[in-house]
């Protein structure tokens, strides 16, 4: 029997209601689907990996597409990735980091492979423009996604190796402290961090995303002016 506020969230190709008669004829199936929301998506097996990636922590089974959350929460990340893919964010070319950061240390100790890892991740921080950075509701329930294949060409090597990276990256985010050289620790770094099947999510804690924004955006990217930052060195995240 499934738990109450469990929803199975899954692709289909399919019209949602034909897919909902075929899964109700299935044995095991203690009552017939209902369709609580469903929307077209671009890219949307990546889509359905992603929003998977997102709820992991909710699966009712490592293995199946159930989750316990509510068909309202369902459907606020299914229309957040929907977006996301619409837009078809990239890494940005550059990343701007405060001063305050730039040249801090990390606990535990980062590994250039590591290091590089985590700009990448900022790097493909979305909704993150001097001017985005600035809107009330632009902030979505995750920061972004990686691919491996984005990894293995952003760090130059195969992709065996860049799943391995960022599955370790991912194993140990939650705990990285930023010890800047003269201000106090910023700790936690990340609040989340995760990997699964070849995608990498994350969401950086509110104290360390306000020392970085990226110079491209949705909205466009803008001079490092009268940000709230403070002092700021461009950097290439390679």
């Amino acid at each position: 029997m499934l738990p109450p506020d469990c929803v199975k969230i899954g692709l289909t190709r399919l019209s949602p209601e034909r897919r909902a008669q075929v899964l109700s004829k299935m044995a095991a199936i203690p009552a017939p689907f209902s369709v609580s929301f469903a929307c077209p998506v671009r890219g949307v097996s990546q889509a359905e990996r992603r929003l998977h990636l997102v709820l992991d922590d909710q699966r009712v089974n490592n293995s199946k597409e159930f989750f316990r959350v509510s068909p309202e929460i369902a459907k606020t990340l299914s229309l957040e990735i929907a977006a996301f893919e619409e837009e078809n964010c990239t890494m940005s070319e550059g990343i701007f980091l405060s001063n305050t950061v730039l040249g801090a240390h990390y606990q535990p100790k980062a590994s250039l492979r590591n290091r590089k890892v985590l700009y990448g991740m900022i790097a493909a921080t979305v909704n993150n423009s001097p001017i985005e950075r600035l809107l009330p509701g632009r902030r979505t329930v995750v920061d972004g996604f990686l691919s491996i294949n984005q990894v293995a060409d952003y760090l130059g090597v195969q992709k065996r190796a860049a799943a391995t990276a960022l599955a370790a990256f991912c194993e140990v985010a939650t705990q990285f402290v930023c010890h800047p050289i003269e201000d106090a620790p910023i700790s936690p770094v990340f609040d989340m961090a995760r990997y699964r099947y070849g995608h990498a999510t994350w969401r950086f804690s509110d104290a360390y995303r306000k020392h970085f924004y990226n110079p491209g955006g949705s909205i466009g990217g803008a001079p490092p002016l009268n940000s709230d930052v403070g002092p700021k060195r461009h950097v290439s995240p390679r």
